[in-house]
């Protein structure tokens, strides 16, 4: 499995646990709700926002359940087309 580290890649404003963070607290959600809705724990959640290490497949639950696209959620802009 592959692993994300969000402290390894260029950021524009935000790291990708903030992102989750402020995207999460906009539609008015605590963790563990957010945690239901991408089938995931409370802590896998938490671990996330603090900007810990992710796996590539916990991010695809957290961007699906948000609405946003992993690279969004990654470097903070969406993907070209």
């Amino acid at each position: 499995m592959v692993k994300i580290a969000p402290t390894t890649r260029p950021r524009p404003h935000q790291t990708t646990g903030e992102r989750i963070a402020r995207l999460r607290l906009a539609r008015g959600w605590s963790q563990q709700h957010l945690a239901e809705l991408a089938d995931l724990s409370t802590y896998t959640v938490s671990h996330a926002e603090q900007g810990c290490e992710i796996y590539a497949h916990t991010l695809e639950r957290l961007a699906f359940a948000l609405g946003v696209s992993m690279t969004y959620l990654w470097c903070g802009k969406e993907e070209e087309e």
